[in-house]
């Protein structure tokens, strides 16, 4: 969106760069996590334990 800071032709670049960007759905790109999902799933839980660990250190103020 243009603002009264922007001239016109920023707003135009940018509209250009969405259109773009949505191209990737023509050339069969896929989104999502299927493929990879199990190593998604372990490297959130490793995650989560690292957050957990950090928790306790807090609440035992270390």
């Amino acid at each position: 969106m243009a603002t009264s800071q922007e001239p016109a032709d920023v707003t135009i670049c940018q509209s250009n760069r969405a259109q773009e960007d949505s191209s990737c759905h023509v050339a069969g790109h896929e989104h999502g996590y299927i493929r990879n999902k199990g190593q998604y799933q372990r490297r959130l839980a490793r995650i989560e334990g690292q957050v957990r660990g950090i928790e306790r250190m807090v609440e035992q103020e270390q």
